[in-house]
């Protein structure tokens, strides 16, 4: 049947079509299942449905049309869209079309993974050979012409046992199919006709860094650093040129065949010889190309321009990496290749000298290495891991460049900023500029167009990709390339709203991954704010003066938001996948700075600038600063480094002691679980005296040995039930965050970490400041749920003492449990009894400070003592470092883990630390002496019935938590309380404020419209919670009243998600001097 070029709705094509429940193969159970015709927006769709069962293999539902009227879809594609309710759940998808008579499909395609990343549509288009969203499946068809198609199959697989998934097939249409692909990149008979520099430093920029040089001492450091790092290039000779820049292959993937160590740690930068000949295995110290193992094999493959190249390796036993194996081929000399590859990125400080001082010999350099590079790039092969490729679109993953098309989009970006820089100077013949043009830019469009850009397994390595096109779209004014950058689902708008959360942090909660993700977005934001098709683009839908600022709100605070999460280390938190010394870069507050040049950028942006920029990061400021801005950066921490503040996106709660910002900070994790998460939920840090005493271990490599001890359950400070890891699906509430008070605290519940066990899963935490710069920390960890309870701590300190009254003894690793907790990992395990009382454990750092916790229990804990991999630094992947970690462990149901810890540099001002029996209500009560008097924490089950301390019979209270602060003599000095009740001591009274619960009416910009009668007090600075948002933690600013109606005013940092009729609370907490 003929469309003649017109979309015609699938069913209507044949005159009638019959529909089958299912078509049932001999492996599939369909029980529960089905597949029927419905109604969806007023048009005919097909659902198919099912509830999967206990099973090692994957749970395939399939359902399956028949058609009366065979169709004929040669140089055809049928669109369809599919919409699910149960996303998380399905892990394939397939469709595929049979011709009459024939068992084996002759279309196929599928996918496999997050189908719908977490989203609950997609509309694929399907026709030979393409490979987004459901992709071409070659190996599973019979090659023959789809021109007698009379049944479509639906496969919907999932490997979650006992849950319901569906997915709906409607809006069937079908139409010509695309043109194919060429084959190899079309090249231009003549250089592009772009206005330079084009790129993401413009002219004014560079009149900018002329004018910062002439002006600030600063400024002439950073044009001499330039001439050093560019004096890497500018000594060598043409014929060094050539090779250092080699036409053989780069491949990053080759262990070293000696010691097996991965390629991330055995070939670094020192590992390459001076003359580029050799290189030299970080760990076994053999130096290659080695005759021990030589490359005496070679294959074929066709390169990008169509020609064959023969590709020399070593055969070996298999590499395997992280259960990954990469084969028995070694490409020993591509590894050298590889570090070679590494410095290409350099003459982007040649270029920029010349843009700077006009000195043309930069220019030239400059020219030699990019008419070099852009003459062997096109013949580099595709290739992903140690696997080469003779087309990009066999494996979406692969590049040119090394092992993966990330160091591609990394690369190229600062050679085509170093082109731009330089096209005006003169050296290039417009055979230059083709060659460039073509060699690197269409080359890299032919690539990375192949699939979608955020067709990566590593989402965060799509801003690179989009980063990497876009100079290539700007040096071609290429507009088609363009749209690839910006335009629909895929584009970069759409990037940073799905994949940034609200308070600016990338979506797998990690420092280390959002700033891969973030760092590229300096130079592709400065490029494309302001962009404008060249003026021969005659596109209807042409760029013209693109004004990022506008179309993406969210800017500011993906470009700074991290910034705040900065420790009194200086570093960011090491949670999830990161590693201990990342920082934020000064280059995106730079930018963001310019962009937005608001007093809290400004204040931020000048004191990381004294505190932790780097060489490289000053080399953008060097562009970006305003002359007329101060020399001077700011010695004063910025206010939003010392206010306590939750990332709710991430899942960090900041508290900042009051008075003690600059040293100390208190962090604990409750986000989502993401790709690059651990086992981790309400896990925490402390910062005090300026380092990280108690740790997030944090990350050294995904390809690192010690990688899943680190990502376990026992590595962190938690609760492990049963024996088990936490559900990845968790998602913890929270219920109080009370920062700016003089004692901060918060809690966060968490039952979902142990779904259908725990009904309470909970971490309440007070901050308590102590005379000078000094404070402790009070931990209530309530489980109510489960047999088994192991509560987990580790410090950072080198030499551990426990009590000398805990007698221990060898013990096994089943008596705390085994598999994904980590215990594989532990050595000298031992345990002891102890009845109840309190225990205290001291790490000591160096000769004064020491880490002291003061264990508190009432009932019988076996505590364990044990050693583990404590390394956190990176460039010492192999030294071996011992962390101590305590663990206790009760019997369940019911439990309330109580701990005090105080970090001290001298004399501990701890005196004793018990615990209190209470009477009434249920609650845990602790009871800390200082120097300085008596303080009383007590946290109660939820309910508000009153609470006694026989020890205290002045005491009662019927809020959920409170502080009651004495002086030496016993007298009231203070109470804090959170909760709905009254808090006694003797006279002194404190009484309590519900909870301020309402909903949404309207929004207004940052203003809140809403339900509530009376306008609330003394909110500045607390948060607004919207319980049926995961990310619902707002800061507030103030409430007024406007015409009648109650409006909460949020924090105008705070990016909205916020909709009308949400539902939200304000919990606040009492305090007062007496």
């Amino acid at each position: 049947m003929k469309d003649q070029g017109k979309m015609k709705t699938l069913f209507f094509l044949a005159a009638a079509m019959s529909f089958t429940a299912f078509s049932q193969d001999w492996y599939q159970d369909i029980s529960g299942a089905g597949f029927r015709q419905i109604r969806q927006n007023d048009t005919t769709a097909l659902e198919l449905s099912g509830r999967t069962k206990q099973q090692k293999n994957t749970n395939y539902f399939i359902g399956t049309i028949h058609l009366d009227k065979p169709l004929n879809l040669t140089d055809k594609q049928v669109r369809l869209k599919i919409t699910t309710s149960t996303p998380g759940e399905i892990i394939a998808l397939a469709v595929r079309f049979y011709n009459a008579g024939e068992k084996t499909p002759c279309w196929s395609f599928m996918k496999w993974g997050k189908v719908f990343d977490g989203t609950g549509a997609i509309a694929p288009a399907l026709f030979p050979g393409q490979n987004k969203i459901l992709a071409w499946e070659k190996a599973k068809v019979n090659g023959k012409a789809a021109d007698r198609v009379d049944t479509i199959r639906f496969w919907l697989g999932s490997v979650t046992p006992d849950v319901n998934i569906s997915a709906v097939f409607g809006n069937f249409t079908i139409s010509d199919a695309p043109q194919p692909r060429p084959a190899i990149a079309p090249y231009a008979s003549e250089p592009a006709k772009v206005v330079h520099p084009a790129g993401s430093i413009k002219q004014a920029d560079i009149n900018r860094a002329r004018e910062n040089i002439r002006l600030h001492q600063w400024a002439r450091e950073e044009l001499a650093g330039l001439r050093k790092y560019a004096e890497l290039w500018m000594k060598r000779t043409p014929g060094e040129i050539t090779q250092w820049i080699p036409a053989e292959d780069a491949w990053f993937k080759c262990l070293c065949p000696n010691c097996g160590t991965q390629p991330e740690f055995a070939w670094r930068k020192e590992s390459l010889s001076p003359d580029g000949k050799t290189m030299q295995c970080t760990k076994c110290k053999m130096v290659f190309p080695n005759e021990k193992y030589p490359e005496d094999r070679t294959y074929t493959i066709k390169t990008p321009r169509g020609n064959l190249k023969t590709i020399r390796y070593h055969h070996g036993k298999d590499q395997i990496a992280q259960g990954e194996n990469y084969g028995p081929k070694y490409h020993i000399s591509g590894a050298v290749n590889y570090l070679k590859i590494r410095q290409l990125p350099n003459i982007y400080s040649a270029a920029a000298v010349y843009a700077l001082t006009g000195e043309k010999a930069y220019a030239q350099k400059t020219r030699d290495v990019l008419v070099r590079f852009a003459e062997v790039y096109p013949e580099y092969v595709y290739k992903f891991r140690a696997t080469a490729y003779d087309s990009p679109e066999k494996h979406k993953m692969a590049g040119k460049l090394c092992a993966w098309k990330y160091h591609d989009s990394t690369i190229l970006p600062q050679l085509l900023e170093a082109y731009s820089l330089t096209c005006n100077s003169g050296v290039y013949s417009d055979a230059d500029k083709l060659k460039i043009e073509n060699g690197i830019c269409r080359e890299y469009k032919h690539m990375i167009m192949a699939y979608p850009p955020t067709a990566d397994w590593c989402r965060n390595a799509v801003p690179a990709h989009m980063t990497a096109a876009a100079y290539c779209a700007a040096m071609l004014g290429d507009h088609e390339l363009m749209d690839w950058v910006l335009k629909g689902t895929e584009g970069f708008p759409a990037f940073l709203q799905k994949y940034y959360h609200r308070d600016g942090i990338f979506y797998e909660n990690s420092a280390a991954y959002h700033n891969m993700a973030t760092v590229p977005l300096y130079p592709l934001v400065s490029l494309l704010q302001g962009y404008s098709d060249p003026h021969t683009c005659g596109a209807p839908d042409r760029y013209d003066n693109l004004d990022l600022q506008k179309l993406i709100p969210s800017l500011p605070v993906i470009l700074s938001g991290m910034a705040k999460a900065t420790l009194p280390t200086g570093y960011l938190p090491a949670i999830n996948d990161s590693q201990r010394m990342t920082r934020q870069p000064l280059r995106l507050l730079e930018l963001a700075s310019k962009l937005y040049p608001t007093a809290e950028m400004r204040e931020l942006l000048l004191w990381f600038s004294r505190n932790y920029s780097s060489s490289w990061d000053l080399k953008y400021s060097l562009f970006l600063r305003d002359p007329k801005s101060p020399a001077e950066s700011s010695p004063n921490v910025p206010s939003s480094l010392r206010k306590s503040t939750v990332f709710p996106g991430g899942g960090w709660a900041f508290l900042r002691i009051p008075g003690n910002a600059e040293t100390s900070a208190l962090v604990l994790t409750y986000g989502k679980y993401a790709s690059h998460g651990h086992n981790s939920m309400l896990s925490y840090l402390y910062c005090d005296n300026g380092q990280e005493v108690i740790s997030d271990l944090g990350y050294l490599s995904w390809w690192h040995p010690d990688r899943l001890w680190l990502t376990s359950p026992l590595a962190h400070n938690l609760v492990v039930v049963d024996k088990k890891p936490q559900d990845d699906r968790r998602i913890a509430r929270p219920e109080l965050f009370a920062g700016k008070s003089r004692i901060p605290a918060m809690r966060f519940n968490a039952p979902d970490c142990y779904p259908g066990v725990t009904k309470e899963y909970s971490r309440m935490m007070f901050a308590v400041p102590l005379s000078g710069k000094r404070q402790y920390l009070v931990d209530f960890f309530r489980v109510k749920g489960g047999s088994t309870h192991l509560w987990t701590f580790h410090a950072d300190g080198k030499a551990f003492k426990a009590p000398d009254s805990l007698h221990v003894t060898q013990a096994s690793k089943e008596e705390i449990g085994t598999g994904r907790l980590g215990s594989e990992w532990l050595n000298h395990l031992r345990k002891g009894e102890n009845s109840a009382g309190t225990q205290t454990f001291i790490w000591q750092y160096d000769s004064v400070l020491t880490t002291a916790l003061h264990f508190l229990t009432d009932t019988p804990v076996t505590f364990f003592l044990a050693g583990a991999p404590g390394l956190r630094d990176q460039s010492s992947p192999y030294k071996k470092v011992e962390l101590n970690l305590l663990f206790a462990q009760k019997r369940g149901p019911d439990n309330t883990f109580v701990s005090i810890i105080e970090n001290s540099r001298g004399k501990p001002e701890i005196r004793n630390a018990v615990l209190l029996k209470t009477s009434g209500h249920k609650a845990s009560a602790a009871k800390v002496t200082t120097d300085s008097g008596t303080d009383l924490f007590l946290f109660a089950e939820p309910g508000g019935g009153k609470v006694f301390l026989p020890d205290y019979p002045e005491f009662t209270m019927t809020n959920r938590s409170g502080i009651v602060r004495l002086d030496p003599q016993g007298k009231v000095k203070y109470l804090w309380s959170e909760g709905n009740g009254e808090l006694r001591f003797g006279n002194s009274v404190l009484k309590g404020t519900p909870p301020v619960t309402g909903r949404i009416k309207t929004i207004k910009g940052h203003r809140l419209f809403t339900n509530l009668r009376d306008t609330p007090a003394e909110i500045a600075d607390n948060y607004l919670h919207a319980a049926d948002h995961y990310d619902g933690l707002y800061r507030l600013s103030k409430a007024e009243k406007e015409s009648g109606e109650v409006v909460l005013h949020l924090d105008s940092s705070e990016v909205i998600r916020l909709n009308p009729n949400d539902m939200f609370e304000i919990h606040t907490c009492q305090e007062k001097d007496f």
